[in-house]
């Protein structure tokens, strides 16, 4: 399931308050914050920087996902499926 789209913006930001960037990396991802900041657009190769960046190298991207469930499943639908995944009786109860 793919996640929400984010923004140029809200990608340099989570990069920069991540801590995870080196020096390098983070003069580089400033001065692209900086340019979307002042109202101008990343082109392809500072977009793409920053995407591998937020997914690949330090997967920041994994922090977004929804605690294992899928759209439409409700939590009576878990409970049903761990009520019937118990052990049953062989018998009645006094028999």
């Amino acid at each position: 399931m793919p996640l929400p789209k984010r923004t140029d913006k809200e990608t340099l930001e989570r990069l920069l308050a991540s801590g995870k960037l080196t020096p390098i990396e983070t003069t580089d991802i400033q001065q692209s914050h900086d340019a979307v900041a002042a109202g101008n657009e990343l082109d392809a190769h500072q977009r793409l920087r920053a995407n591998v960046l937020y997914e690949e190298k330090y997967k920041l991207g994994e922090e977004r996902t929804w605690a294992g469930r899928r759209r439409g499943h409700s939590w009576t639908d878990e409970l049903v499926a761990k009520f019937d995944a118990m052990p049953r009786p062989k018998k009645p109860p006094g028999k």
